[in-house]
């Protein structure tokens, strides 16, 4: 009889087990059921474009907000980061991808040698490595993937290459096959396998030059260089991600602590720096299906993540830029922003959104993202409804309705101000870049980072570092290569040498310097642009290059005049917008040789002015300065004295 109590006892017991878990997971169920369906019934207003006048872009220069920083910087290494494919990111054919030509920057070449210079410097170290390993490893291949034992870099290094012999280290490719990887460049799909295609049983195989150029990356972002490398899975589900996770460091980055500093002194502090593989590249036009690019899925990154910080707008820009121009001048990277070579997500938020969190993704070019954040700041979709979830308890009544489910009675008996939390807790929007529109429009929502489920990946090992592998790597960084004044002299011989004498007190001057002749063409405007309006009005470091050769170019070709374009450049950079709209939404532009004409004809008659010909050098300047400001300064100075002097002008 005792038995039998006890076995009814048993089966009480484990049946009630059963219970307590099945409702745990109908709860967990119907909480995410309501938490998705509370996302699809978001505002419509997140889902469109945000839109505002031009005017209302040119004052959040100034703006404080709460904003950080991650940057993924494409590494110039010849193969991914994980498999032996070609790395398109290591090209430097220069070309211009035919899909987006705004923000195309021409680079020089001394950008490429510098890439190349310390990828020469970071392979002597792996064949000094290999040539001095005679002896034989303590280890076998099998314990590549035992994640129980952590190996020394220098002994990574010789299993790799055991394992795959074939991986060359010395960066040496016949000038034929490279020529046909350019052209190739343009293909969908032309460089990939199994591993960056995420089919099931292909296996990762860490780079150790990958390694290298982290810790790299840790001495060019001033960052403490980690102990030792692991790998971790973010797992989460996008159509660019093929295996359904991507390998990165969020336990363990290989370097932490780092800074950047502005040029008010202030310091801007880099959380961490870590290795990861990037995505496919999505490609999508209107009316066409979905198609993924896998060219660039597990191309090899670095992520610069900075500590949230309260700035502005300029400062945000300024900390981007000076990102960008790190990890270009230490060879990391090859810089091609248009090619997607360096990408920054933002992650902002200000009074005026609430506990709003957004994130704009995807923005490789710095007048984006000026206007990006612009536009969020001051979005009228803003206004109502803009809590990113419920604080408390989320109603799930209404919900409860709707699920044919046998344990809805029993949930309905959980005693009020019982919170059942959703699994994933949307903590803000992200936003991206539509280059289409010249806009940013919703993409989807924003959770916390323990929904990623990140898990280590026992496929890779872990290494250990040392300070003697670090203090090589100091050792092959780049030097400021800065070119002497007599160098930058004999290279643009018609630019006056008291010009070239202020633009050689920085390496940003010269670098602005070189970009904007390349793309202007006349070294000697500028040059005196530079240095005597550009330099005294605007910070050099949070400019656009593409949008102040715009200015230039037009300058040059008399569609503004110099007047006008002085006085609203530091204006239009800080917009973030073409300058053809920022001119029609401002009035602005020349008028043609036709009203030119007839303007000057009209005011001649209205003052009574005859025999202008016969005027004297300096009347006929003032009197072209009057009738250029009568006209608001749509007219071209040249154009006026021109009619002026013409046998029209003088009757």
């Amino acid at each position: 009889m005792t038995s039998l109590i006890h076995t009814h006892i048993a089966v009480i017991s484990v049946a009630l087990h059963l219970f307590i878990l099945s409702l745990s997971l109908t709860s967990s169920f119907i909480a995410s059921f309501s938490s998705s369906n509370r996302l699809l019934s978001y505002p419509s207003a997140r889902r469109t474009c945000f839109r505002r006048s031009a005017s209302a872009l040119n004052n959040d220069g100034g703006t404080k907000i709460l904003a950080g920083v991650e940057a993924h910087i494409q590494l110039a290494l010849p193969q991914k980061i994980f498999c032996n494919c070609t790395s398109t990111a290591s090209f430097s054919d220069g070309s211009v991808s035919t899909h987006d030509q705004e923000d195309a920057a021409s680079f020089a070449s001394a950008t490429l040698s510098r890439s190349q210079e310390l990828y020469r410097r970071l392979g002597g170290i792996i064949e000094a490595i290999l040539g001095g390993n005679n002896t034989t490893s303590r280890v076998g291949d099998d314990s590549y993937v035992n994640k129980h034992v952590s190996l020394p870099f220098n002994e990574y290094v010789s299993l790799y290459n055991t394992l795959h012999a074939k991986r060359a280290v010395d960066g040496t490719e016949d000038s034929r096959d490279m020529e046909l990887k350019v052209d190739a460049f343009r293909r969908l799909n032309e460089f990939t396998c199994p591993v960056c295609k995420g089919e099931v049983g292909s296996l990762p195989l860490l780079s150790p030059l990958a390694v290298l150029y982290g810790l790299s990356a840790c001495h060019t972002f001033s960052c403490t260089p980690s102990s030792s490398l692991s790998f971790d899975r973010k797992v989460y589900s996008y159509p660019d991600l093929p295996k359904r996770y991507q390998l990165t460091q969020v336990r363990n980055p290989i370097g932490t602590n780092g800074r950047i500093l502005l040029n008010s002194g202030r310091e801007i502090i880099i959380q961490r720096v870590n290795l990861e593989e990037d995505t496919a590249r999505t490609l999508s036009e209107t009316g066409q299906p979905l198609s993924l690019d896998y060219n660039r899925s597990g191309i090899g990154l670095v992520e610069v993540v900075t500590e949230a910080s309260e700035m502005t707008v300029d400062e945000l820009v300024e900390c981007c830029s000076k990102i960008y121009q790190l990890a270009v001048g230490s060879g990391l990277c090859k810089g091609r922003m248009h090619e997607g070579n360096v990408r920054f997500d933002v992650n902002i938020s200000a009074p005026l959104m609430g506990s709003k969190r957004i994130e704009l993704k995807n923005l490789n070019s710095f007048r984006r993202i000026r206007r990006a954040v612009s536009l969020c700041l001051s979005s009228e979709s803003w206004g109502e409804d803009q809590t990113a979830y419920v604080e408390g308890c989320n109603s799930t009544a209404t919900r409860l309705d709707a699920i044919p489910n046998a344990w809805v009675d029993l949930l309905r008996r959980v005693p009020v101000g019982t919170c059942v939390a959703p699994a994933t807790v949307p903590v803000g929007s992200t936003l991206k870049w539509s280059s289409e529109q010249n806009t940013v429009g919703y993409q989807r929502e924003k959770f916390s980072g323990d929904s990623y489920l990140n898990i280590v990946d026992s496929n890779i090992p872990k290494i250990t570092l040392n300070d003697v592998l670090f203090s090589k790597i100091i050792s092959s960084a780049l030097s400021d290569d800065r070119p002497s004044l007599e160098y930058l002299h004999a290279s643009y011989p018609t630019v006056p040498l008291d010009l070239l004498s202020v633009i050689h007190k920085s390496s940003a001057r010269i670098e602005l310097f070189v970009h904007l002749c390349s793309s202007v063409g006349d070294a000697v405007i500028v040059a005196k642009w530079l240095v005597n309006y550009i330099v005294p009005s605007v910070n050099i470091n949070c400019i656009d290059v593409d949008q102040l050769s715009e200015l230039l170019n037009i300058v040059s070709s008399k569609g503004l005049n110099v007047d006008t374009a002085r006085r609203i450049m530091p204006d239009f950079l800080s917009s973030g917008m073409r300058l053809d709209e920022y001119m029609r939404c401002h009035g602005l532009g020349l008028l043609d040789e036709t009203a030119t004409r007839k303007f000057v004809e009209d005011y001649l008659d209205k003052q009574n002015l005859k025999d202008v010909i016969e005027m004297s050098a300096s009347s006929i300047t003032r009197l072209v300065r009057d009738i250029v400001a009568a006209s608001g300064h749509r007219l071209s100075y040249q154009r006026v004295r021109d009619h002026l002097v013409s046998p029209l002008g003088s009757g």
